[in-house]
């Protein structure tokens, strides 16, 4: 069979190799050399129409057909070299351009969105749990989970907790935390490391002592749909992704360098003229009880982890009983399904769809029961 004669693959590449030479080439190459090119792949193409049956007379003819084409188009030093680029190159500006236009990941570093999405997690675990490498390898390759434990030998006072990043790639932090005489290295943030760890700076550590022992799981990465608003506007009980450019009261609690780059990501529970009151454990729309979706329906109910849209006296809108809102015209009010732990429109009011990036569309990483559809 054709399908598995090697020397039959041969002139298939070498034709296919001439061909694409012609067609990248042809306005580069002289009359004389194009006429033979052409001449050529004439030929390579009766070839195969008849390939021979003797293995002596197949070899022949593969020999003669890479022999000829290398003779047209002698193949340049480090060509599988200058392929790959191409090709890596290509598919990265392909990679730019569905970011850039299509779908683009996020990571949610918070838990405003909890349930429906996790940010980072860090739970304390006992001493004594310290699972084998392998199961800590699967952990991380399927949950995001990483292990962050520390042994002291000598034992003394906390001197040191400073926060780097493994070979210096941005998402893989590490901490070196110096105990006594002992230094320490684990996979999370300074931050994380104090708060799994509850130590504190100066903190006296007995030796022979588990000083830390917790995990630290990666909050949900997703990818966000951005051509939909291109097409509509924001639909009520959708989770929806928009920037802070010029919403003054998050700008003010943002470092500089953030300003005009964070996202937000909330659910969008108003739309432009809805008159807006909470009334725990409901979010009430134009005098009555949001309702439309289950999320809204687990909301009133406190269930599925909801725990109801609440009143917080701190914030700007909102924060008191009998309080109401009008969303304006291409504004819309954006929420988190974690209501009382949730900075979000009752602080700062309404997005404006200027601001509007795409809807959250899948949780693709890590593989939690929260993976796939986002509703």
């Amino acid at each position: 069979m054709r399908l598995f004669n090697s020397q039959h693959k041969k002139v298939v590449e070498a034709h296919e190799y001439l061909r694409k030479k012609i067609k990248y080439s042809r306005d580069l190459l002289s009359p004389n050399d194009l006429a033979k090119a052409i001449e050529l792949d004439q030929s390579l193409r009766a070839d195969l129409k008849q390939f021979p049956k003797d293995p002596a007379a197949q070899a022949s003819l593969a020999a003669r057909a890479e022999a000829q084409v290398t003779r047209l188009f002698p193949t340049p030093r480090f060509a599988a070299w200058t392929e790959n680029i191409d090709v890596l190159l290509m598919a990265i500006v392909l990679a730019l351009g569905i970011r850039a236009y299509f779908i683009q990941p996020f990571k949610i570093p918070t838990d405003s969105m909890k349930p429906t999405l996790y940010g980072i997690q860090v739970e304390p675990i006992a001493p004594e749990q310290n699972p084998p490498f392998y199961r800590k390898a699967i952990d991380w390759a399927l949950l995001g989970r990483a292990y962050c434990r520390i042994e002291t030998t000598t034992g003394g006072p906390l001197r040191a907790v400073q926060e780097g990043r493994i070979l210096g790639i941005p998402f893989l932090p590490k901490t070196t935390v110096v105990i006594g005489s002992e230094s320490f290295s684990v996979p999370c943030t300074a931050k994380e490391f104090l708060q799994g760890s509850r130590l504190e700076p100066g903190q006296f550590v007995p030796g022979k002592s588990v000083a830390a022992n917790f995990t630290v799981t990666s909050g949900d990465h997703i990818f966000v749909n951005k051509i939909v608003y291109h097409f509509r506007k924001p639909e009520r009980g959708e989770v929806f992704v928009f920037t802070t450019h010029d919403i003054a009261r998050i700008l003010r609690t943002m470092r500089p360098s953030e300003a005009t780059t964070q996202f937000y990501i909330k659910r969008c529970v108003g739309l432009p003229g809805d008159l807006l009151e909470i009334d725990p454990p409901f979010l009430l729309v134009n005098g009555r009880p949001l309702a439309g979706r289950p999320v809204f329906e687990h909301m009133a109910a406190r269930s599925h982890g909801h725990t109801g849209y609440k009143l917080l006296p701190d914030n700007l809108y909102l924060g008191t009983a009998g309080a109401t809102y009008q969303i304006p015209a291409n504004g819309f009010w954006a929420m988190g399904d974690n209501s009382g732990f949730s900075f979000d429109s009752r602080g700062w009011g309404a997005v404006p769809e200027r601001n509007l990036v795409g809807t959250a569309l899948w949780v693709y990483w890590p593989v939690s029961t929260r993976w796939g559809i986002i509703r």
